[in-house]
């Protein structure tokens, strides 16, 4: 993962897979999604989230195959999945990617990630805008 520094002192550490960014999204009153951004890019969307759940909490598929990019234009390269993940507190949802475009870069994001956004409620538009496959 990146050193911190830039310039010259710029370099590449190996870190703990555990690490992650985190980003609030949302207004003075509300949070409406939380992004993770873990360290290294990983396709076991499922695997990874579902380690992080109590035994009687699941996960589901509720879209795949998004043609489009996140804003709905250009063709989708993160492999953006979105799932439904049952609490006992109740439903939570998760659109899950990857980003390992710039893997053979020496820039901050030289190692890639996997970017996990939690929203509160189903995130219809968005799964419509890209043009997802709806289960």
């Amino acid at each position: 993962m990146p050193n911190g520094k830039v310039g010259i002192d710029f370099g590449l550490v190996k870190g703990n897979e555990g690490n992650v960014g985190v980003t609030l999204n949302g207004d003075a009153d509300h949070v409406y999604s939380i992004s993770l951004v873990k360290f290294y890019p990983s396709e076991n969307y499922q695997d990874i989230i579902q380690q992080q759940l109590q035994s009687g909490d699941t996960i589901a598929l509720i879209a795949d195959r998004c043609a489009l990019a996140e804003y709905g234009t250009g063709k989708n390269t993160g492999k953006n999945k979105f799932y439904e993940i049952r609490l006992a507190a109740g439903a939570v949802y998760v659109e899950a990617s990857v980003d390992d475009d710039d893997v053979s870069t020496a820039s901050a994001s030289a190692l890639g990630s996997t970017v996990f956004v939690f929203y509160r409620s189903k995130p219809s538009r968005r799964i419509a805008k890209m043009r997802c496959h709806e289960l």
